[in-house]
């Protein structure tokens, strides 16, 4: 294993080699790739990548103690930021901006969380017919 601390992670050449470089150092690595001890880890023998261990135990693992996030975004500005976390023993999916969170199956929308609050299916997007905590209306029961 070649250990390997710089600023940049540059290129990826062929092969299956990754060239890593700053302005103070260059080297390319065939087989594991750790960049600086616990940030980066790239397992040639388990194809597995951790992010925060040395020792991921599955094939993507991003670790840091207390918040566990992977946040991803639109674009350069952030202007839509969706995440996954692992907190207080559950997993969370959602938006850190005010942005609807949508489910798709097929690329097809099958429900949409609304950011005001509320459920909405198949692409719905009306708050009217959301699900929200109740339903409003009245039943009357009729005895046969």
């Amino acid at each position: 294993m070649s250990t390997i601390k710089v600023d940049t992670i540059a290129t990826r050449t062929g092969s299956g080699n990754i060239t890593v470089s700053n302005s103070l150092a260059s080297a390319t690595v065939a087989g594991d790739l750790t960049v600086d001890t616990n940030t980066l880890k790239v397992n040639a023998s388990t194809n597995r990548v951790g992010i925060g261990t040395v020792s991921p135990p599955q094939k993507f693992v991003v670790s840091n103690a207390g918040a566990d996030n992977i946040v991803m975004a639109e674009n350069s500005s952030a202007s839509i930021q969706m995440f996954m976390q692992a907190q207080s023993g559950v997993g969370a999916v959602g938006t850190l901006t005010n942005h609807d969170t949508v489910f798709l199956s097929n690329n097809s929308e099958k429900g949409r969380f609304l950011a005001g609050g509320g459920l909405t299916f198949n692409g719905d997007t009306a708050a009217a017919n959301a699900l929200d905590d109740y339903e409003e209306g009245t039943w009357t029961p009729t005895y046969t």
